[in-house]
């Protein structure tokens, strides 16, 4: 069974608000999400924001790399799953979120996967979707399909919090012959019988 936890890392990319960080890093945390990234944040880990909203999850932020591109901190990921609210030519195998988890069970090998989150007002841009196999967008109000930072990363790691965890292998099942039941009832009544648990003149009773 996969490891999630483990293997997904979150990504805001280009985050302007330290506060939005710090309650993403809440959310993660509510989830078991160990592994968040900061890329080119518009803040840095030691604004109050991120102390306020973050509670008891800032460790997350504390221990998160910062990466000035987009590029070095995806390098080692094998499965790039970005996130987005509107379509276009830059944009293709796009599923709902909940089509999420059954798209991580379907990925081969249990690979390092990152799951980007984009500026708050503009999303990713085109150059950081080419980086994406996937993305997935939140289903919401049309009049009102934005969502906030922190809310988005929270629904999507919910999402895959509540899946189920992938079933074993199906073992065949194989039954024995008649004759080998057989032979097993005739090796039971005789034991049996041989320590006077059944009566010998009704044994089959």
């Amino acid at each position: 069974m996969k490891d999630w936890n483990a293997l997904i890392t979150f990504f805001l990319v280009r985050t302007q608000y330290a506060g939005n960080a710090g309650a993403a890093a809440r959310a993660l945390q509510n989830c078991g999400f160990k592994k968040m990234a900061l890329v080119d944040p518009a803040f840095t880990k030691k604004h109050v924001d991120i102390t306020k909203f973050a509670v008891g999850a800032k460790a997350l932020i504390d221990k998160a790399p910062v990466y000035e591109d987009l590029k070095k901190g995806l390098k080692g990921f094998k499965y790039v799953i970005g996130t987005s609210r509107r379509r276009g030519s830059y944009r293709k195998n796009i599923l709902n979120l909940f089509e999420l988890p059954d798209l991580l069970r379907s990925l081969p090998t249990p690979e390092k996967t990152a799951i980007l989150f984009g500026h708050e007002a503009h999303g990713l841009s085109n150059e950081e979707f080419a980086l994406c196999q996937y993305l997935i967008e939140i289903p919401a109000d049309p009049a009102n399909e934005s969502y906030n930072l922190a809310q988005a990363i929270l629904l999507t790691a919910f999402e895959i919090f509540r899946m189920k965890p992938s079933l074993p292998p199906t073992i065949e099942e194989v039954y024995p012959s008649i004759p080998k039941i057989e032979a097993m009832h005739d090796h039971l009544k005789e034991g049996l019988q041989a320590i006077e648990f059944i009566k010998n003149e009704n044994p089959e009773h």
